[in-house]
């Protein structure tokens, strides 16, 4: 028999399917009160990590964006 990870042994503390368990924990994290500093703080450091600077993170954005328009118009089109 496989021996379960620390994860599953958890859930089966709690009485809860994984799937349960990994909701309840995800909208814990959620809701509960955060500065909005302290909610960034991992995407700053993705951010000057990533070695960007302002504005061509700037335009990476306006391309995706750009991007996303063009395929909702088309997108909407193909389905009349």
């Amino acid at each position: 028999m496989p021996r379960p990870c620390a994860g599953e042994v958890h859930v089966c503390c709690y009485g809860k399917r994984p799937e349960q368990y990994l909701h309840d924990l995800i909208r814990a994290d959620i809701l509960t009160p955060r500065p909005f500093s302290e909610i960034l703080a991992p995407f700053r450091e993705s951010f000057r990590r990533s070695g960007l600077s302002e504005e061509e993170f700037d335009q990476l954005i306006e391309e995706e964006l750009q991007a996303v328009r063009w395929e909702r118009r088309n997108h909407t089109k193909d389905e009349q």
